[in-house]
């Protein structure tokens, strides 16, 4: 969720109002990030773990973050 605020932030704090109801683990959120992790969502950025589910409290690993950066680069180049 700390990357999500982080890119978030970098495009202004853009509105979205995504729907979060398909990861079971949505409610984990901090209430800081939620607006930047709908956002980041709903750009395409993230795209949930192999268990569908956002881990937002849990650790990003190397792999992971490299997955969100490239594909912020494509979008936002």
């Amino acid at each position: 969720e700390q990357l999500c605020v982080v890119l978030w932030r970098m495009q202004g704090e853009p509105t979205s109002f995504q729907s979060l109801k398909r990861f079971p683990d949505a409610y984990d959120l901090s209430p800081f990030a939620e607006c930047a992790v709908r956002w980041v969502v709903g750009v395409g950025l993230l795209k949930g773990n192999a268990q569908g589910e956002l881990n937002p409290t849990g650790d990003l690993n190397r792999a992971e973050g490299a997955a969100i950066l490239m594909r912020y680069s494509e979008i936002f180049g």
